[in-house]
């Protein structure tokens, strides 16, 4: 501690004497967590940010544990709905209705989680479910960023962490600390995984940490006594003439995904072939077609895998 203060000052002398300017070094405001603070979304200490709407779902099923019959959908922004008016979990529940299933679908969805995330989310669930349903799609890989709540803003940074616990108090030295600042400068330079989260080599760079989470959910779901469902919706990439499914990054997930879901006894869905089939990318609400979110059809299409599978093997 006395160490960091004694290079903090002497920083903040180089930058006062004009040695050096940390000023532009590494970030000033991170819009898309402003934007979600401002759009049905609140600061939460331990998660970041979290929708109003998953908060209220939170509270009222942690009051109501009798109930056997829930299926749980957990993930990121496409779980969550974004681009369409109908989730993959809402046409699901239209789905059970009409065959009259006496289930209840809750949907945990956040825009911008990855496994981690996903995981605490799931840790904060008191309530009995009889299946778990993990969307798994790019987000899966993202570093969590460093963010702090300051008035009416939400000051962040992209994180170089896949893992994040930092105590608010903790959050706020650090993003006002020069010597921070200097060694974030330095790392990013090395993390494969700042500036595109999405190529094969932070795949290969995170793939390690995404096991881990995976199997910590497992054991989540089974201490729930839980049938755990991993599906992978996979993300398109604009080739020279269209978009295309069948590209390394997808198969690269589809791989990982099987070897782990087999080691663990844990079902998989793969959506990879049915979107390679299918135009899911147009017509999506207030996203363009280049936008790698599935659109009305493409949810459709996971719904009705998703049923099948689930019907077929009893799980309901």
């Amino acid at each position: 501690m006395f160490a960091f203060i004694i290079t903090e000052i002497l920083l903040n002398w180089t930058e006062k004497n004009h040695f050096l300017n940390y000023s532009n070094i590494i970030y000033t405001q991170d819009n898309f967590l402003r934007e979600l603070y401002f759009e049905g979304y609140e600061f939460s200490k331990d998660l970041g940010w979290i929708s109003t709407q998953v908060q209220s779902e939170l509270k009222e099923n942690n009051q109501k544990t009798n109930n056997p019959n829930i299926i749980l959908f957990i993930g990121d922004s496409v779980t969550e709905g974004a681009c369409v008016e109908e989730s993959y979990s809402v046409k699901l529940s239209k789905q059970m209705n009409n065959e009259k299933q006496n289930y209840k679908i809750i949907n945990l969805g956040v825009s911008g989680y990855n496994s981690f995330q996903e995981k605490i989310l799931l840790e904060k669930t008191d309530f009995k479910t009889s299946i778990i349903v993990l969307g798994f799609f790019s987000n899966d890989y993202i570093n969590t960023p460093i963010f702090i709540k300051k008035d009416d803003e939400i000051i962040g940074i992209n994180n170089l962490f896949y893992e994040y616990k930092f105590k608010n108090v903790i959050s706020k030295i650090i993003l006002s600390s020069k010597f921070f600042k200097l060694a974030y400068q330095i790392l990013i330079q090395k993390n494969p995984c700042f500036e595109n989260p999405e190529n094969i080599i932070c795949l290969n760079h995170n793939k390690n940490k995404i096991i881990k989470e995976i199997k910590e959910i497992k054991n989540l779901s089974d201490k729930k006594n839980s049938e755990l469902i991993i599906i992978h919706i996979p993300t398109p990439v604009l080739t020279k003439n269209n978009m295309t499914f069948y590209y390394e990054n997808n198969k690269f997930n589809s791989a990982l995904l099987k070897n782990i879901t087999n080691q663990l006894g844990i079902h998989f869905i793969d959506m990879i072939h049915e979107f390679q089939k299918n135009d899911v990318l147009s017509g999506k609400i207030n996203c363009e077609p280049i936008d790698n979110h599935p659109n009305e059809l493409g949810h459709e299409l996971i719904a009705k895998k998703l049923y099948k599978y689930i019907t077929e093997r009893n799980l309901i």
